[in-house]
């Protein structure tokens, strides 16, 4: 082949070469969603909908894989978003007291929402929207937390009410006195004892058998485990009215350098999908808990109101719980703020009732979280 050949042959490899560059789509980019979950589960089908959504508003740019309970369990999720295992994951604070204290301490306060709100679905649906509001834009330390985890906070998000799942019947403060009742938090077990029970600490996927065998008589929980974990197999009877409160965290954590890789539009989507998850999971969390309640009744389970003076007497005990959380974390990490915690949150609770009261739809739940809050965070500048 002569010189002039081979320069031929180059020049039209190189112009293929070229071509193809210019043909081909820049390759996306794909973030590990690593949560506890199971799949099927309530919070299995609202990180698939996250990924899901997220290609849909990059044109596939931007990509996202759910790997639920595979990857990560909730006990391994902040060391594993931390180093790098996985990109996004729900953070259940309780499990790292010692990591994320001040984070802690805020949603704690789950009793502002059923204290300060017209009924009990408005307070969970405000609580979600003061919680995240306040950490996203106020309080540095929490942030700090994540930040220190190579994280970063992006959303909360809560189950549906506890309620009492019971082998008897339980409607009054007596019919409570004396029983043993497995507590989820220490929120519950503060509960449990103030109202003359007594406080049991058992996992989750124990609680069937000590149901079942009598090493319990009630559990608290969401009426949603009455399919979830089972409990309809071997409860008699269901309090719907309490103990109440939520089991809140941090529903959409990211790894600090994931999020930093991303450019503005992606960190943009993230955050609209994180609107998204807070309103999934308290949405899909109530749909599980209604259908898993009208199962129990056609299964013959009773299901109870408790009576006047047993409600009355909840809530007395949630106002002083206030007080008695603010000590706790003052003596255990010197927060010497916590009252203006409680009262600067109860404020937010007040912003937050009329923008959620009567919005039952999911999607329009989503909508006010990002119209409300996480459109208005700046995506050129947070956490960078």
């Amino acid at each position: 082949m002569n010189r002039l050949s081979l320069n031929r042959l180059s020049l039209c490899a190189a112009t293929l070469g070229a071509v193809l560059t210019a043909a081909s789509p820049a390759m996306s980019e794909t973030l590990k969603v690593a949560v506890g979950y199971p799949p099927g589960s309530a919070g299995d089908l609202t990180y698939q909908a996250f990924a899901q959504d997220l290609s849909a508003r990059t044109d596939g740019a931007l990509e996202a894989k759910v790997y639920p309970m595979n990857l990560l369990s909730f006990a391994e999720a902040l060391s594993g978003v931390r180093d790098g295992i996985g990109d996004l994951t729900l953070i259940a604070t309780p499990y790292f007291l010692s990591e994320l204290p001040r984070t802690n301490f805020v949603m704690e306060l789950v009793a502002l929402g059923e204290l300060d709100a017209p009924d009990p679905l408005t307070g969970s649906k405000a609580l979600i929207g003061a919680m995240s509001e306040y950490i996203l834009t106020e309080c540095d330390t929490c942030r700090e937390e994540f930040a220190a985890q190579n994280q970063i906070f992006l959303a909360a998000s809560s189950g549906t009410r506890n309620t009492l799942i019971c082998t008897r019947p339980v409607a009054t403060q007596e019919d409570l006195s004396g029983l043993r009742i497995r507590a989820g938090g220490a929120f519950w077990s503060r509960w449990v004892s103030g109202l003359g029970a007594t406080a049991v600490s058992i996992p989750g996927n124990e609680v069937f058998e000590a149901l079942s065998q009598g090493v319990v008589d009630c559990t608290s929980m969401s009426a949603a485990e009455l399919k979830g974990f089972g409990l309809a197999e071997v409860a008699t009877d269901v309090t719907t009215t309490v103990p109440g409160g939520v089991f809140m965290a941090a529903a959409a954590s990211m790894n600090l350098d994931a999020w930093r890789g991303l450019d503005e539009a992606g960190r943009a989507a993230v955050l609209r999908g994180a609107a998204d998850i807070s309103a999934g999971l308290f949405s899909r969390y109530q749909q599980e808990a209604e259908a898993s309640l009208a199962a129990a009744k056609d299964q013959g389970i009773a299901v109870h109101d408790d009576t006047p003076a047993l409600t009355e007497a909840s809530r007395a005990y949630l106002r002083q719980d206030l007080d008695a959380i603010v000590a706790s974390y003052a003596e255990r990490f010197g927060y010497a703020d916590g009252e203006a915690v409680v009262a600067r949150l109860g404020e937010l609770m007040e912003r937050w009732i009329p923008l959620v009261e009567g919005v039952d739809d999911q999607q329009a739940l989503a909508d006010v979280y990002w119209r409300e809050l996480h459109s208005r965070i700046d995506a050129t500048s947070y956490g960078l």
